[in-house]
């Protein structure tokens, strides 16, 4: 009778050994297959990563340009600076060494303005060259200059012309559609240039 119980003992020792172990692998390939997926994890969170950085360096590389009902192109004359143009305002300034600067522009939308400013002192030359399209001597833009004080120098001006500054401060020059365009879009192209009161 002892010897069955202890048989039993045996078997039943024996079976749960064989539960435990058993138990122990599963935990293991648990444990193997939640580091595969950390894993897997951490190599979708680095090609997510690559993807960006390479859609960062094509923007920069290509950057877009926003779109505008007032194009631009900005002309190099005479040794002018570049300067961004054909927006609603926009400051006039020449690098060190040069003394004009020529912004080539479209007004597509009746009503619409192009402001240009720019810093000089009394008795410096200003002489504008203005051209726009239009039909013989009806340009369908035209400009008017402005003192620092606010007082209109010119008015309604399509085609060049030059004044001697009678203020130092900032000079004021607007674009307009003329009253009756016979275009519904307006192409333009102005140079500034300031010189010294001989002149030169």
């Amino acid at each position: 009778m002892r010897q069955k119980l202890a048989i039993l003992i045996l078997l039943s020792l024996l079976a749960l050994a064989g539960c435990g172990g058993s138990g122990t692998d599963k935990a293991d390939s648990g444990t193997d297959r939640a580091k595969e997926r950390e894993l897997k994890k951490k190599e979708l969170e680095l090609k997510e990563k690559e993807l960006e950085l390479e859609q960062r360096s094509s923007k920069e590389s290509n950057p877009g340009n926003a779109g505008n009902t007032n194009t631009t192109e900005t002309v190099k004359t005479n040794g002018s600076a570049p300067t961004k143009g054909c927006q609603p305002t926009n400051a006039v300034s020449f690098k060190k060494g040069t003394f004009s600067q020529t912004f080539k522009c479209r007004l597509s939308v009746k009503g619409s303005q192009h402001k240009y400013t720019l810093y000089a002192k009394a008795g410096q030359m200003f002489d504008i060259q203005f051209e726009a399209t239009g039909a013989g001597f009806a340009p369908d833009a035209v400009y008017k200059i402005v003192n620092p004080d606010g007082v209109v120098k010119r008015d309604n001006e399509g085609e060049n012309s030059g004044l001697q500054l009678d203020k130092s401060g900032k000079w004021t020059v607007t674009v307009d559609l003329s009253p009756t365009p016979t275009e519904p879009s307006v192409e333009y192209t102005i140079t500034f240039t300031i010189g010294a009161p001989d002149g030169s």
